[in-house]
């Protein structure tokens, strides 16, 4: 904001999860308004593609559902050269949100060492697009 005191310049929200909720992101959000997005908002703002999204749901031997740190590796990895994830270790969460059976740490831990070491599969990313899937596989396998 223009006071200085939000040392956020962008915002990338996570997509909708389609296949938990069978919605794309402009049929879920904003909640309460779906489709309808603000005149102004107070910084450059986007979100996560519901092809991107479905990636991160269809890395191979991905059985639970994706956190935010995957959602995050998957939205940004195609763009940057180098990744950084904060905040991803330990069995907690950052604001102390239950995790319940639905996540799986270790499983995640594993997939994005694998990944980070170059490690792609054929089968990772099959349900994304074609196209996606190939640059996903393509820009993943530089990272090694």
């Amino acid at each position: 904001d223009a006071s200085g005191s939000c040392n956020f310049r962008n915002l990338i929200l996570k997509g909708s999860d389609i296949p938990v909720v069978q919605l794309t992101f402009r049929q879920r959000f904003p909640l309460g308004s779906p489709g309808q997005l603000p005149d102004r908002f107070g910084l450059p703002f986007g979100h996560q593609s519901d092809d991107i999204n479905l990636a991160a749901f269809s890395i191979d031997e991905m059985k639970h559902i994706p956190t935010n740190g995957l959602h995050a590796l998957v939205t940004f990895a195609p763009l940057c050269g180098t990744f950084t994830l904060y905040g991803f270790d330990g069995g907690g969460t950052s604001d102390g949100h239950p995790m319940g059976d639905r996540h799986s740490l270790s499983e995640e831990r594993q997939i994005m060492d694998r990944l980070a070491r170059g490690e792609v599969r054929g089968t990772d990313f099959e349900k994304s697009s074609k196209p996606l899937a190939e640059v996903m596989r393509q820009r993943l396998k530089s990272l090694g």
